[in-house]
């Protein structure tokens, strides 16, 4: 049976996340892998961001999501949202006609798939598409790739669980946004949900709007 959530339950990515801090140990996702609580969560969607981040996307970006379901593919949906970026979704079941007319229309600039998924290859599927199918794209990042793999069809592979030494986790905008967010959780902390709640739209609002300067500064600069 659906479980029908009251109106004190987030509404937004973003409202989500925070919300979750107010009980970080609490369960948040459950996959054959096992169960990951909120804060593990969180930290592995930081990981994907920054990965993803270190790969080019920022907001207004397309990214590829090739993924079965999972920790992992929750995870890159959250990390799209947290960066601004447009998650572009593949069926796992799609094959290299499907595959290939969806990235020839939707032009993204990262992919995230997975090495490994049984019964369906994908590396190897993505390797065979026509040259015109994947020109959009820059660099593909994969789950569960071997550290010996560099490269698929030409493009560079990155993995975006492991960040480079050096790299900082969080962009400036991101940090700032991060920060807030924390605060408003730690200040409702002992507030109703539906308080908290009411306070996310101004939040949310704001890293909208950083999103779309975002866009407009690239647009000039470009």
């Amino acid at each position: 049976m659906r479980k029908t959530y009251g109106p004190e339950y987030p509404r937004t990515l973003g409202a989500l996340m925070a919300w979750s801090e107010l009980d970080p140990s609490g369960p948040a996702v459950t996959d054959s892998a096992g169960t990951l609580d909120r804060r593990a969560f969180q930290n592995r969607v930081l990981c994907v961001a920054a990965g993803l981040r270190r790969a080019g996307v920022g907001p207004g970006a397309r990214v590829a999501l090739w993924l079965p379901n999972g920790a992992g593919y929750l995870a890159a949906i959250f990390a799209c949202a947290r960066l601004g970026a447009l998650a572009i979704h593949i069926n796992t079941r799609f094959r290299m006609a499907e595959v290939g007319n969806l990235l020839r229309r939707s032009r993204p600039v990262a992919m995230l798939t997975e090495w490994g998924f049984p019964p369906a290859d994908f590396p190897a599927i993505f390797a065979a598409l026509p040259a015109q199918d994947r020109a959009a794209l820059r660099c593909v990042l994969g789950f569960k790739v071997s550290p010996s793999v560099t490269q698929l069809a030409g493009l560079p592979v990155l993995s975006p669980s492991k960040p480079s030494q050096g790299t900082p986790s969080t962009s400036l905008a991101e940090s700032d946004w991060m920060q807030r967010t924390r605060r408003c959780s730690q200040r409702h902390r002992s507030a109703a949900p539906s308080a908290m709640l009411r306070r996310w739209p101004r939040l949310l609002a704001a890293r909208m709007s950083y999103a779309s300067h975002s866009s407009t500064v690239k647009r000039r600069s470009g």
